[in-house]
């Protein structure tokens, strides 16, 4: 009788060692998100929360979920100025540590940081990094790569598939395959002759360029996505859906995919381009892509919902961009303002400004070929009387306007897109924005935590304390 006892009781011990690893494991398998707006202001989420109620009778992700978030107030200076710039601001939110503007992970004395995502992959994480911009940009490269200046994109490049990067998506074709010829005319691509994706098919990467391909996957532990030579285009009209993830699509696949691997990860998910946008004084363009940067954070917020157990979410900026401002003006000493069916009017506006500034070159182009003859600035007016005419129906240009976009000159010291920010302005009557400036600016950004170590995460704050809840969740 004694015998049986014992051997029950140690059958109830071991299966309640069993358990108890079991149960350590599975706790030990976190998810950490962080999702960076590049350029996104409080002002961007403000409007995009009109902009959806109004025009598409639908919620804002990033509004509605911050009654249950931790808030934060994010100083984002770099080491050398206030005004920083996206590499300095995401290596310290991937080192803990300041550095110039301009220095991936690296201090000015070239000292090499160590980065989270190192950290990650030595305690068995997997590492994920997505973007609309190329994926070997300022902000994803200062967690997975080291280099004195931002624009070492070919090094970035190997530095991902040196490291193990897991899951890389994107844009950014052209630093992963060499450059080539077809029919006199060359490809962009690696000058050193290097072909990137071949050696990470030989790593055991799942290598992929196209949506349909991208779509159809259903298991890849490791996975380089580039749907684009060099930044994704715009997510208004520029992009085209049948070809081209939205970052919402991204990230919906990755966590797919990686939810199959059964082990801790953590993903950095960048809407890069709200950023590009700003810089063009592109208030439509800003809108869509904060839209779909707020589509990825819906997905985000929907897998923390079931596991929240294990997941961090940190939603935050680099920096500010723009000072962009929804507001009056006055017209024959009467103020106008904006109504919320002037909302409709971002629609209006059929294309980036990026891709109207092309527009009208080609036109251009078109008009000199067939009149010789005529004048540049004849030709570059007629050009810009098409464009208008054509595509962006509504919206009036001055002599002054149409001169500053043929001579690429403004006289604003603040202003250091002088053509787009002329389209900026004189779209201003139409739907009510405008910026101060095309440069970034030092107002501080908003972050939204969730999940272990987000308490830490309140009031106002420097970026390299995320930094540290970071390392410390991976530790």
């Amino acid at each position: 009788m004694f015998k049986v006892k014992t051997m029950a009781s140690r059958f109830v011990i071991s299966l309640l060692l069993v358990l108890l690893i079991a149960t350590s494991v599975l706790a030990g398998q976190k998810h950490i998100f962080v999702a960076i707006g590049d350029g996104m202001g409080i002002e961007q989420i403000g409007l995009l929360q009109y902009y959806n109620e109004h025009v598409f009778d639908a919620k804002t992700n990033m509004t509605s979920i911050m009654k249950d978030a931790v808030i934060g107030i994010v100083r984002t200076g770099a080491l050398d100025t206030p005004v920083t710039d996206s590499v300095a601001a995401s290596t310290a939110l991937a080192t803990g540590q300041k550095t110039n503007t301009g220095m991936v992970s690296m201090k000015p004395d070239g000292t090499k940081l160590t980065t989270v995502f190192e950290n990650a992959k030595k305690k068995g994480y997997i590492t994920a990094l997505i973007t609309t911009d190329m994926v070997v940009g300022g902000t994803p490269a200062s967690f997975a790569a080291k280099a004195k200046s931002r624009k070492e994109y070919d090094s970035i490049a190997e530095q991902y598939i040196a490291m193990g990067v897991d899951y890389i998506i994107g844009g950014g074709m052209m630093h992963f395959v060499p450059e080539k010829e077809d029919k006199g005319k060359k490809i962009a691509g690696r000058k050193d002759g290097k072909d990137l994706l071949m050696d990470a098919k030989n790593k055991g990467y799942t290598v992929v360029t196209k949506l349909s391909d991208f779509e159809k996957l259903e298991k890849a532990s490791k996975l380089i996505a580039l749907f684009s030579d060099k930044e994704i285009p715009f997510a208004n009209a520029d992009r085209d859906p049948t070809a081209i993830p939205s970052l919402q699509e991204m990230t919906e696949k990755f966590i797919e995919l990686v939810s199959k691997e059964n082990k801790p990860f953590i993903a950095v998910i960048e809407g890069a381009r709200i950023d590009h946008a700003n810089h063009n004084n592109d208030a439509a363009a800003t809108l869509e892509e904060t839209r779909d940067f707020d589509g990825a954070v819906g997905a985000i917020y929907n897998f923390y919902e079931k596991n929240k157990s294990n997941t961090t979410v940190i939603i935050t900026s680099d920096h500010s961009n723009g000072g962009m401002s929804f507001t009056c003006y006055k017209e024959k000493e009467k103020t106008i303002c904006p109504t919320y069916e002037d909302l409709h009017n971002f629609k209006r506006i059929p294309f980036s400004f990026e891709k109207a500034l092309k527009t009208l070159e080609s036109i251009y182009k078109g008009i000199k070929s067939g009149n010789p003859n005529m004048s540049d600035e004849e030709a570059y007016t007629k050009a810009v009387e098409q464009l208008l005419d054509e595509h962006l129906v509504g919206l009036k240009l001055s002599v002054e306007d149409i001169k500053a976009l043929r001579t690429k000159k403004v006289n604003l010291v603040h202003q250091y897109q002088p053509q787009p920010s002329v389209l900026g302005r004189a779209y201003f009557p139409m739907i009510f924005t405008s910026w101060a400036t095309s440069y970034h600016t030092a107002t501080p950004v908003l972050s939204l935590s969730f999940g272990k170590g987000s308490e830490k995460l309140k009031g106002y704050i420097d970026n390299t304390e995320i930094a540290k809840i970071l390392f410390s969740l991976v530790d």
